[in-house]
């Protein structure tokens, strides 16, 4: 078992997305950078500096092909397919994980493999405060399920390890999968191919990801760590809503990564 560097896990990560990549052009299936990727992708054509994750989006309709295909022909030996749908993931979405490595985080009960984020994207209501609501609901849900894996008597100091405490009874309570279920629920309420509107809710950040569907399912490519990837015809709309100014850094303060150890188990060679 070998310690992986940063530059190793960026670069292990990032060989999953082409693979996916790869197979969804193959098979005809929608992909899109999302999140901190396609920003990544736009800022710095490549991961951003502090980041260690990979986010993709795409269309409920492909999504649900994704999981069939994948049972018949695999990405790849090593690469394995985990959805909250085949009850192999407590997460309400999908994950293409590599299963020659291995994975110890510090704070929370996460993976135990290094993978990228497969986010079904979900048709939401015209109705802009009904949109709303289900947007802010499934956010809530969300941040109640990060606090269901989050490990209790953790922190990165002794005040945190208390002050969280009681932000985590609750939620540990409730339980991860029921949580999973509710986000899963909120998401499946409205057709994809019948929306004029469309959103990740079951990863939601919130009202600010509404997008108009003819406006995104185009695609431009856009460079990311030397090669080039679908990202939304909408990105800068998208990033914008996300983001703000984007292309101005955050404060150190602001730069979040995953707190993980990784080692590799398998075969180099493989």
């Amino acid at each position: 078992m070998r310690v992986l560097s940063e530059k190793d896990i960026k670069q292990s990560i990032f060989e999953i997305l082409s693979a996916f990549a790869d197979y969804c052009d193959t098979h005809g299936l929608r992909y899109y950078l999302c999140g901190g990727t396609l920003l990544g992708a736009v800022r710095h054509k490549d991961f951003i500096p502090w980041d260690d994750d990979i986010d993709i989006l795409m269309p409920r309709p492909d999504y649900i092909r994704l999981q069939k295909l994948v049972e018949k022909q695999p990405i790849a030996s090593y690469y394995h397919f985990k959805c909250f749908e085949q009850g192999s993931s407590l997460f309400p979405f999908g994950k293409i994980v590599d299963i020659r490595t291995k994975v110890v985080t510090k704070y929370n009960d996460l993976d135990s493999v290094l993978w990228i984020d497969i986010f079904p994207m979900d048709g939401v209501p015209d109705d802009q405060k009904r949109c709303d609501y289900i947007l802010k609901k499934a956010h809530k849900w969300k941040i109640m399920h990060g606090r269901t894996m989050a490990k209790i008597g953790t922190g990165t100091t002794y005040l945190k390890k208390i002050l969280k405490l009681p932000f985590l009874i609750v939620p540990h309570v409730i339980g991860t999968k029921r949580c999973a279920k509710h986000l899963d629920v909120l998401a499946k309420r409205y057709n994809f191919d019948e929306c004029e509107y469309v959103a990740g809710i079951t990863w939601s950040n919130g009202p600010l990801e509404r997008m108009k569907k003819e406006d995104f399912i185009p695609y431009e490519d856009k460079e990311f760590h030397g090669r080039m990837f679908h990202a939304p015809a909408c990105w800068d709309f998208y990033l914008k809503a996300m983001y703000g100014d984007y292309m101005k850094l955050p404060p150190q303060n602001k730069r979040y990564a995953h707190m993980i150890d990784a080692y590799w188990i398998g075969d180099m060679k493989e």
